[in-house]
Order: C-alpha cells, then sequence, then structure tokens
C-alpha cells in the first residue's frame, strides 16, 4: 500500500524518526520500504535526527563510496566466553630485549599496558549495531580523518565488525582487542592503506584470516592471538615486507607455513603458539644456487614461539644464525632427531624451552655452555635425550635459574637456582 500512495521522500521522512537501530526491523515490511530505508540520504538524515555528529558530503568520490557498501546487511552472532587454550608460559620478552618503539608496545594486546586506549563514545558504539548504510554514512562522515582508533570495551561484547571500517583510509592506528567482538574479519580491512598496527587480539573473531590483509604494505604490527580464526595462512604474507611483529597465537590455524613467511625479515617478533601448524622447519633441498628458504632468513628475530602445534621433523640447525634471538619456544610439537650443536651460536638467547617432543641423542652441553645468558632450559618430556648431568656441568651452567630434564634419560635434576 505505501508502495502504490507515498513517494520514497515521504517514506523516509516517517520512517527518519525511528531509532536507527530500530530501523532494520522495519526494513521487512515490504521491498519499497526496504529500498527507501537502504537509501544513503536517509541514512544521513535518520542520524541526524538524534544528533549523531555528521558532516555533509561535497565529495562526489565519497558518496560513490557509500554506495558501494549500502547494500549488505552487518549481521550480529551470539558470544560465547572463550574457555582459553593451554600455553607455553612467557608470552614475550621483556621489553627491553626487543626493538619495538613505544608506539607499537602500547598495541601489542593484554600483556603490555596501553596507555593510549580511546574513549568510546556512545554514538561510536551504536555504530557497530547499526544497518549497513547508517555504519556506512558514519564511517565516511566521522570517522574517515581519524589517523587512530584505540578501543577496548566489554560494550561491544558480541558485535561484528562493520565492513565499512574499509572506509578509514587515513588510519595509521587501529586497535579491539579485549572487546567480545565476534564474526569473520571483513576483506575491506585490506583497504586500509596506511595502516601500520592491527591489534584485534583477545575476541572472538572466526573464519580465515582474509587474503587482502597482505595488501597492508606498510603494516608494522598484526596482533590476532586470541580469537577462533582457522584455516591457512594467507599465502601472500610475505608482502609484508615492513612486518616488525606477528602474534597469531591461541587459534585454530592449521596447515603448513607458508614459504613465503621467511620473506618478512623484519619480523623482530613471530607468535604462533596453541595453533594446529604442521609441516617441518628444516630447510629443504633446493637444485638452484639461490638460498632455501627458512626460519634462519629472519635474521632480526628476536622471539620466536611456536609451542604447542603439529610441526615435525628435524630441529633445524640454521636457526644457530639467528645472533639477535632471546626467546625460543618449541616445546608441545613432534620434533625428533637432536638438540643442534649450532645452536651455540644463539649467544643473546635467555629461555629456551623444547619440552614434549621427540628428541633423542645426547644433549649438546658443550654447545649449551657457550650460552651464558641463558636463564631457563626446559628439555623435558623427551623420553630418549640421554647423557649425564654431572656435578661439573651444573658448576658450569651456575647462572641458569630453571633447568628441567624431568621425563628424559638424563640424570634427574628438576632445578638449579
Amino acid at each position: 500500500m505505501l508502495q502504490q500512495t507515498l513517494p520514497m521522500e515521504a517514506v523516509q521522512a516517517i520512517f527518519k524518526w525511528l531509532p536507527p537501530t530500530s530501523v532494520l526491523k522495519y526494513k521487512r515490511l515490504s521491498r519499497w520500504i526496504d529500498t527507501c530505508l537502504s537509501d544513503s540520504h536517509f541514512a544521513r538524515e535518520n542520524l541526524s535526527c538524534f544528533n549523531v555528529p555528521i558532516r555533509t558530503v561535497t565529495d562526489e568520490s565519497e558518496t560513490d563510496s557509500v554506495r558501494e557498501l549500502e547494500d549488505d546487511e552487518v549481521e550480529l552472532d551470539g558470544f560465547e566466553e572463550d574457555e582459553g587454550l593451554d600455553s607455553e608460559g612467557a608470552i614475550l620478552p621483556p621489553k627491553s630485549h626487543l626493538q619495538l618503539n613505544n608506539q607499537l608496545w602500547g598495541l601489542l594486546g593484554p600483556e603490555s599496558e596501553c596507555s593510549s586506549v580511546l574513549l568510546l563514545r556512545e554514538w561510536d558504539l551504536a555504530w557497530f549495531h547499526w544497518p549497513a548504510p547508517h555504519q556506512t554514512a558514519y564511517a565516511l562522515l566521522e570517522l574517515s580523518t581519524k589517523h587512530k582508533l584505540v578501543w577496548r570495551s566489554t560494550l561491544l561484547k558480541g558485535a561484528v565488525i562493520p565492513r565499512s571500517i574499509g572506509i578509514l583510509n587515513h588510519l595509521c592506528h587501529l586497535s579491539l582487542a579485549d572487546s567480545g567482538l565476534t564474526g569473520a574479519l571483513p576483506a575491506e580491512l585490506g583497504n586500509l592503506a596506511n595502516l601500520q598496527t592491527l591489534n584485534l587480539s583477545g575476541n572472538q573473531i572466526c573464519g580465515s584470516i582474509p587474503e587482502s590483509l597482505t595488501r597492508l604494505r606498510g603494516l608494522k604490527l598484526l596482533n590476532l592471538g586470541g580469537n577462533l580464526l582457522t584455516g591457512s595462512l594467507p599465502a601472500e604474507i610475505g608482502a609484508l615486507r615492513s612486518l616488525q611483529v606477528l602474534m597469531l597465537h591461541k587459534n585454530q590455524l592449521s596447515a603448513e607455513l607458508p614459504a613465503s613467511l621467511w620473506t618478512c625479515r623484519a619480523l623482530l617478533l613471530l607468535k604462533l603458539d596453541n595453533n594446529r601448524f604442521t609441516g617441518t622447519l628444516a630447510c629443504s633441498s633446493t637444485t638452484t644456487n639461490s638460498e632455501p628458504p627458512g626460519l634462519h632468513q629472519l635474521s632480526q628475530l628476536e622471539c620466536l614461539d611456536l609451542s604447542q602445534n603439529q610441526f615435525s621433523g628435524a630441529l633445524p640447525a640454521q636457526l644457530g644464525s639467528l645472533t639477535r634471538l632471546c626467546k625460543l619456544y618449541l616445546g608441545g610439537n613432534a620434533f625428533s632427531g637432536k638438540v643442534p650443536n649450532a645452536w651455540g651460536c644463539l649467544k643473546r638467547l635467555q629461555e629456551c624451552s623444547v619440552r614434549g617432543n621427540k628428541l633423542n641423542g645426547l644433549v649438546p652441553w658443550d654447545a649449551v655452555l657457550r650460552l651464558r645468558d641463558l636463564q631457563t632450559l626446559d628439555l623435558s618430556g623427551n623420553s630418549e635425550l640421554s647423557g649425564r648431568v654431572d656435578e661439573f656441568i651444573v658448576q658450569q651452567l651456575r647462572w641458569l635459574r630453571y633447568l628441567d630434564v624431568s621425563g628424559t634419560n638424563l640424570e634427574k635434576i628438576k632445578c638449579v637456582v
């Protein structure tokens, strides 16, 4: 009936006084009403009636951006409490051991203090729950000039990241950590060409990591840890040549690590623990004269955590070339073979755990004794490791704070202080 008697302007004039969060249910009355209420002009008029800070569009290109997104609705999924996953223990090395600037450290996630969290205003919160045209209008006309959005609030529990976030092409820093967000990562995140840090850790985000994120060529920090992500890493993740911090821990990611990952040579911290990654880390043979790809190419790496996955094969001796490495966690996998002598070149190594693998043979104590900065060494749970830990070795390892050889064929010494 409304379709036959009232023009679009009249329908919009009636419905614009409804609260923006109520518009969605009225769109289902008829196709005509749905058309009227899905218009970007109506979205701006509706928001302005409720004193939402909206400025006027003057650029035709901005209007076109609105049209591209206004047809898709954002559905809100239910939220379930994260039951957590087992962890290896220490998450990050002390700040003094990583050459990250203060801004990156401020956005690393729940493990570090974040003094730059911004106030989540009433309309910012509502943005996550409005119909898609309203989300697009608000993003374009109110948020698009922002360079930083750092919101952490339980008021976002159950919300989905709006697709219109891709309009915020001035953003350099985006953090929505520990906010109870659900749903999938929108592919539109790949439109944020100026983004340097992206932290969405500690949520309930599901689905795969969109390939579009590999377009963020200036990205220095990517933290998606503590979510419900599945699938494999994007094959072209090596395109992120500026990446210094990659944290994907405590998800359900699987498959082998893509070879392109080893071309991210600016990496300082690589944290992939508590996933389902498979494959080997040893360098594969090559018939060319070029260097085979592998972890050893990450020459700037200072913290490596691959614990609690499904990696197998030999421990790569080439890790001994990572002379800046301070923290090494490889426990809870299926690595086999011997502990490489070459690891004795890791002069800065402070913590090392290879517990719960299938390692065998003699422990290369001569290599261990060269690691004068080593404070923690965990060899436990490798039943075929053998040799002796005599008084001479104990005295030489006096700088160690913790040594665990339980569950091995070594002489049982739990702790040396």
